[in-house]
């Protein structure tokens, strides 16, 4: 969760060179909204709160920073391998869950119904 968060805070700076290259609207809209969802994405991921809606918006995002990193730099370097690691991570929570020492589980164990 904090390796998304902190991917998060550098595509906001990275995507401003990025930006700037070019006038397209476009691109500059998509750049905000996956640095907004990786950011947001990876505090809820850290916390293990709303875990499987956090990762169903978070695996587009990173299979996306993963085929642009790769088409960009055509290296597969340390940054790419951890990319990786994410992607397999996210799929994992995405299938079993937040775990036991999550705040999914505190607030259904400790709800008052």
């Amino acid at each position: 969760g904090f390796f998304i968060f902190i991917k998060g805070i550098s595509l906001v700076t990275t995507g401003d060179s990025l930006i700037s290259s070019t006038d397209n609207i476009y691109l500059h809209f998509i750049i905000r909204i996956a640095s907004v969802i990786l950011i947001s994405g990876g505090i809820l991921f850290t916390i293990g709160l709303l875990t499987r809606l956090a990762t169903l918006f978070l695996i587009p995002v990173i299979i996306s920073t993963l085929l642009i990193s790769i088409h960009v730099t055509n290296t597969y370097g340390f940054d790419v391998f951890l990319t990786i690691i994410v992607l397999l991570t996210s799929f994992l929570f995405l299938i079993e869950g937040s775990g036991k020492w999550s705040m999914d589980n505190y607030l259904k164990t400790h709800s008052d119904n």
